[in-house]
């Protein structure tokens, strides 16, 4: 059972108490932020996610905001989910180049290549490049 738009205020607990980011839960944010219309943005998403896997049951919808409001790039960079959103969109993109076909288990060739990557201080991204300079580490797949 989740929250009525009525029932939604600043005390109200983000776990265990019926709250979900779901339409009414978009109504109340757009009225406290003066906004026609409200989307939930990653950072709540990562945010509410934290809570749930520290078990934060005391935290609330004014907290979120707070932490929104306050929100440090950095944190994205450390986050489960942000490397989650990353290893995801180097996958895409490595299937997407059509140099990749050449090989058997092409899952298992993205994951070596995302793991130089993700090793790396360089951009989290995939580039054709890749393939010629790990190629002794994937030729075996070919």
């Amino acid at each position: 059972m989740s929250f009525a738009y009525e029932e939604i205020n600043l005390d109200t607990k983000l776990l265990d108490s019926g709250f979900s980011f779901n339409q009414e839960a978009r109504k109340w944010f757009a009225d406290y932020f003066g906004v026609k219309r409200f989307s939930f943005s990653k950072q709540m998403a990562i945010i509410k996610r934290k809570a749930e896997v520290e078990h934060d049951t005391e935290m609330t919808v004014g907290d979120l905001i707070l932490e929104m409001q306050n929100w440090d790039q950095s944190k994205t960079n450390l986050s489960v989910e942000e490397e989650t959103y990353q290893w995801n969109n180097f996958v895409r993109d490595f299937f997407k180049d059509q140099a990749t076909a050449q090989y058997r288990h092409r899952l298992k060739v993205a994951s070596i290549l995302w793991k130089k990557v993700r090793m790396s201080r360089k951009s989290k991204i995939y580039h054709h490049d890749l393939l010629k300079k790990y190629d002794r580490e994937i030729k075996e797949y070919k």
